[in-house]
Formats: C-alpha cells, structure tokens, sequence
C-alpha cells in the first residue's frame, strides 16, 4: 500500500477516535447532570468502605496539621479518637452522609467529623453554606460536575505525596531530552535510509523505553499526584471566576492561591496519563509517544521543584474545594434525614436539652426528649434502648459541633 494512503488513514483513524472520545465524554456529562439533578436528597444504598479505604480518606486529617503549622499531631484535646469513633459506629454515620463527589470532599468530611469546635460562628458559616446549596441547584450542579471531573486519585492521598515530596530526587532532563533527538533521527533516517532507519527505530524503542520505565517506576505515584493537581485546577478554574454571592469569599481565596501556581497547567497534555497507558483508544497513540519520547518524565521534572515550593497554596485549594463538596454532601444528607435541625449553642451556663431526638441509622426510630443540666443516671430492661438512647445524645453533641446538623425537632 502506498505511505501516502496508508498515513492518510492513520491520521483518520485518530482524528476519527479522538471526535468519538469527546461525543463520549459529552454523554457522560448529560447523564451526570440529569443523575445530580434527579438524586439530590435521596437516600441511597451507600457502599461499605474498605478498611484500605478509610486508610487514605484518612490522611488528610492526619496530615492536615503538618500542612497548617508544621507539627504532627499528638493527642490533641477535643479529636474524636478511634475508641469514641468506633463507639459510636461513626464509619456508618459517615457512610450515610457522604454523597460528595470527590476525594477531597470524602477527606475534608471525614476530617472535620473528627474535629467538633465550640467555635459558633464556624458552625454557622457552614449551616449557612449547606442551606446556600441547598436553595441554589444551578451553582450546586455546576460545582458537583467539576467535583465529577476531578474524581479520586483511587489508592494513593494526595497530602501524603505532597508531603513527601523531599524524598523524590530531582533530575536533569538531560537524557529525556537525548531520547527525543534520538528517536527522531531514527524516524528522518526511515525516509532517508529504510534499511538503516527500521534498524535504528528498533534499538532506540529498546533504549528509550528502557531508560523510561526505569524512571517512570519511581515517578509513577507522584505523576499521579501532579496529574490530579492539574485536573484540580483545570475544572475549578471557570468556579473561581464566576460570581456566587453565597460563596464569592472561597472562590475568591482559591483564585488567589491559583494565581501561584497556574504554570502547572502548561503542556498538561504531557502529563495527563498518570497511571501507565489510560485506556482510552483516543489516548492510546499520545500514551506511545509518551513512552517513546519521555514527555511525561520531562514535564515531571519541571513540575516538581514548582509543586514543592507551592505546596502551601495547592492545600489551600484542595482544602477549600474539600469544603465545598462536603457541604453540598451535607445538603444531600440533611434531605435524606426524617427529622433535622441546626443546635442552639448556650453563652453561659452548661446544660444540654433535645427535643424529638432519634439515631439518624434507625429506621422509624421512637424519638425521645432530654433535658439536663447534671450527669444522668439511665436505666431501663435489657433491650430497651438505653444503649441506642446514649448514641443518640453523644451523636447529637458531635454532629451538632461539627456539621451543624442534629437528628432532632430542636
């Protein structure tokens, strides 16, 4: 077959593949859509996760602290320690309310269930937020897409990569860049010399590849972690220019940190594929010239001495948007509730008083009242309740501290 056709079908090929992944990716969004618009505040069977799970949607509580002051976190007062956590079945309760639609909502809520804060005026900031959500479905869609379009970063946390980014050796792109001249000497010599150029082909595929993989296995999770940044920026990009009275002050700050690190979206294309080949038979013919020409090993070595000098403003971002998609999933998760209300919090005096009160996980729970200003002395026959009347009081404090929401009349 003539080159000349046989170069014109191949460029069809790919222009054909390349105009069938963008109709797909059109697909999704419209289904998205019309899935977010439909469900929003309907309860859902929320899957179990896995303990592997938990693992990483826990790090960035547990590394948030390094993040904000420097200093790891040892046993500090008013953290809902594990025994608590696991006294009270909270990995259920963050089951049941979690309907965020990233990893950094997933971590940010986990987060702050561990963080009850006597800080009124933080409780209501969110309470005000989730309502704002709640009564704007437009600015809720569009926030949830772009949360949709960032995803998870599936087994690895993005604090932790950022935090260890020091340990990552920075190279000279010095031998990427001699694969480059050498694979396209290869291919000039396949026009010049056939004999000569296939032979030349061959030997360097084998060195380029080679010296790739070689790289690309001490790379591979922190491409991941550069790749989810960009992806990060890229879809919060149009939120942070657009006008949303009731959370203009976040878009406003994120904008802010985006300022100092925008360049990271430069040639992203370079960099995009993050866990080996992506799948996609769109992304397939980029994934070779990957490989073959190191371009996502060169974009990674610009980009790690920038990500690490701006670790401080990537957190800021990730840790705003975690907020915003968390409270959204709390919209959701107050809609789902049988009965709900925001707590009153006392300026003096110390007693505690619940009207209609129920264990959010109990189906047609019996809802009960307490009103104290002492220790209580609960008694009762076996299975009665007491337990579940404990949880229930503990559930109301913790939820009322941190997200605003109580399983209560009042």
């Amino acid at each position: 077959m003539d080159f000349n056709l046989t170069l014109i079908i191949f460029i069809a090929l790919i222009i054909s593949l390349y105009i069938k992944y963008r109709a797909n990716i059109r697909r999704d969004i419209k289904k998205n859509e019309k899935a977010l618009r439909e469900n929003f505040g309907k309860k859902s069977e929320r899957k179990k996760f896995s303990p592997e799970e938990y693992g990483i949607i826990s790090h960035y509580y547990k590394n948030r602290d390094r993040f904000e002051n420097g200093k790891i976190r040892k046993n500090e007062s008013g953290i809902i320690d594990e025994i608590t956590w696991n006294d009270l079945n909270m990995d259920d309760i963050y089951a049941s309310m979690n309907y965020c639609c990233s990893q950094m909502g997933d971590e940010y809520l986990y987060d702050i269930l561990h963080r009850p804060s006597g800080d009124a005026d933080l409780l209501r900031e969110r309470g005000r937020v989730i309502k704002w959500f709640d009564s704007h479905e437009d600015e809720r869609i569009a926030l949830q897409k772009a949360f949709l379009s960032i995803g998870r970063t599936g087994k690895y946390s993005l604090t932790d990569h950022l935090l260890k980014l020091d340990e990552v050796k920075e190279e000279s792109n010095f031998l990427h860049y001699l694969c480059i001249v050498l694979g396209f000497s290869a291919i000039a010599m396949v026009f010049i010399n056939p004999p000569v150029g296939f032979g030349m082909i061959l030997a360097v595929t084998a060195f380029n590849v080679g010296s790739y993989f070689k790289r690309k296995g001490e790379t591979d999770r922190y491409i991941t972690c550069f790749s989810y940044i960009v992806w990060t920026l890229r879809a919060l990009k149009k939120l942070m220019n657009e006008k949303y009275d009731g959370i203009d002050s976040y878009s406003s700050r994120m904008k802010e940190s985006y300022e100092k690190i925008k360049n990271l979206e430069k040639c992203f294309f370079l960099l995009k594929s993050g866990r080996g080949l992506t799948g996609s038979l769109a992304e397939l013919p980029l994934d070779y010239l990957r490989i073959f020409f190191h371009l996502d090993l060169i974009k990674f070595n610009i980009m790690l001495s920038e990500v690490k000098n701006k670790r401080q403003d990537i957190f800021k971002i990730v840790d705003i948007a975690g907020f915003l998609d968390a409270m959204i999933s709390l919209a959701h998760y107050r809609r789902t509730l049988e009965i709900y209300s925001e707590p009153e919090f006392l300026t003096e005096g110390k007693s505690f008083k619940a009207k209609g009160m129920i264990h959010p996980l109990v189906e047609r729970a019996v809802a009960a009242d307490i009103e104290t200003e002492m220790g209580v002395l609960v008694t009762g026959s076996n299975a009665s309740g007491k337990s579940t009347f404990l949880r229930s009081v503990a559930l109301a404090v913790l939820m009322g501290e941190t997200i605003y929401t109580v399983a209560a009349v009042h």
